[in-house]
């Protein structure tokens, strides 16, 4: 039998490796897992790796009630935000998991129920709008968020690391020795210009907001 891998206090979809817990009668080494709703089950390395053990059970449940459902908002808009916020939580394969998920954002307990999340915040005013939270490094909950638009978003959003200008969609580019503004429209990145000063490109991208975004102000 090969070298077994330490899978402790890693995580997998739902669950949470908390220790070894000996070997199968297979001689399959056997891991106790904590589920995000509190449950601890006991299940094998491949079954996590492989993604056939995904939580304890609650995760097919939910999965099972959705399509039996009898809400009748599959498909609306505020159904659409509501999964993809538990994508980007709570799948280890999404793309945004990363920034959420990945560094410690949840969801409250009650919001894994859509029709608690639709209780808490209705009806969108505009297809377009997003879920926002107020402050970025808090979870998902009534208290932290509100439908808003892309602009709002935008500055909102936790500036990125190498971002000097304090503000999104501009920054400073040494080989033109000047300050660059630019913004993102339906996946395209469009270019505002380069500008001598800060102030100029953060007043470019602030123009730019308005002209491509205003459909969601």
């Amino acid at each position: 039998m090969g070298k077994c891998i330490n899978l402790k206090g890693k995580k997998f979809s739902r669950l949470t490796v908390l220790n070894k817990a000996g070997s199968s009668k297979h001689k399959k080494v056997l891991w106790l897992c904590e589920c995000d709703c509190g449950t601890q089950i006991v299940t094998t390395s491949g079954d996590l790796n492989s993604g056939n053990t995904k939580s304890c059970g609650c995760l097919h449940k939910e999965i099972d009630s959705e399509a039996h459902t009898t809400h009748g908002m599959c498909g609306t808009p505020e159904y659409r935000s509501w999964a993809h916020m538990k994508e980007r939580c709570a799948n280890p394969n999404n793309k945004d998991f990363l920034d959420y998920g990945g560094r410690g954002i949840g969801i409250k307990k009650e919001w894994l129920v859509f029709e608690s999340f639709f209780a808490d915040m209705g009806l969108k005013a505009h297809p377009d709008l997003t879920i926002e939270r107020v402050d970025n490094e808090k979870g998902y909950s009534k208290e932290n968020c509100i439908w808003a638009s892309r602009v709002v978003q935008s500055r909102n959003q936790r500036i990125p690391k190498n971002n000097t200008s304090g503000y999104a969609g501009v920054y400073f580019c040494k080989k033109s020795n000047s300050h660059r503004s630019y913004i993102d429209v339906g996946g395209h990145r469009i270019h505002l210009g380069f500008f001598p000063t800060i102030e100029e490109a953060i007043e470019a991208r602030k123009q730019g907001e308005l002209k491509y975004w205003a459909e969601d102000v």
